[in-house]
């Protein structure tokens, strides 16, 4: 829920979930292959509260920002290990968005990313399970190219092909 109970008092309109905690409660569901179901209870005129409605416009508006631009400079449809990935003019980043081919089932159960510096390849982040959206977040770098490895897949160690829907490469917003 939006507010501490799950019907609306007006006690509190202080205690309403702020932009960034809501944030935060997105990247725990749907940034791990879940949905956000948030309970935003009317008031007794039948409406939305302003705090509650504040709190989540500043919300949408963050992630509006954070995922408006991607900064992959061509998405691959299939990924057989590992799969480069070239970023648009070595930008800063610090989220990554993979998003898997769930029509053929789930198949990706662990990967990696790294970076490139110039001269290696620098660990940046370990997943699980990716299904229809993984997010990934992380202190920002700055790179040319990232390196997606699936570690594991359904059936085994893969070498086995594995569809990525999208990957996608973001700067977060100061609102995070």
């Amino acid at each position: 829920s939006i507010r501490p109970g799950w019907f609306y008092h007006p006690s509190e309109d202080a205690k309403v979930r702020s932009p960034k905690n809501l944030v935060d409660l997105y990247y725990q569901s749907v940034g791990r292959n879940s949905l956000l179901l948030l309970n935003v209870p009317p008031n007794r005129e039948g409406l939305l509260s302003d705090p509650d409605v504040v709190s989540l416009l500043e919300f949408r508006r963050i992630l509006d920002e954070t995922f408006k631009t991607n900064l992959v400079a061509a998405t691959p449809v299939s990924a057989n290990e590992p799969l480069t990935i070239d970023l648009a003019d070595e930008p800063t980043f610090d989220r990554i968005s993979i998003q898997e081919n769930i029509a053929n089932g789930q198949q990706i159960v662990g990967g990696k990313i790294e970076y490139w510096t110039g001269t290696d390849w620098k660990p940046l982040s370990t997943f699980t399970t990716v299904g229809h959206k993984r997010l990934l977040r992380f202190p920002a770098v700055k790179a040319a190219k990232i390196r997606m490895t699936i570690t594991e897949a359904k059936g085994g160690p893969s070498p086995r092909p594995v569809q990525v829907a999208e990957i996608g490469v973001f700067k977060a917003s100061a609102g995070e």
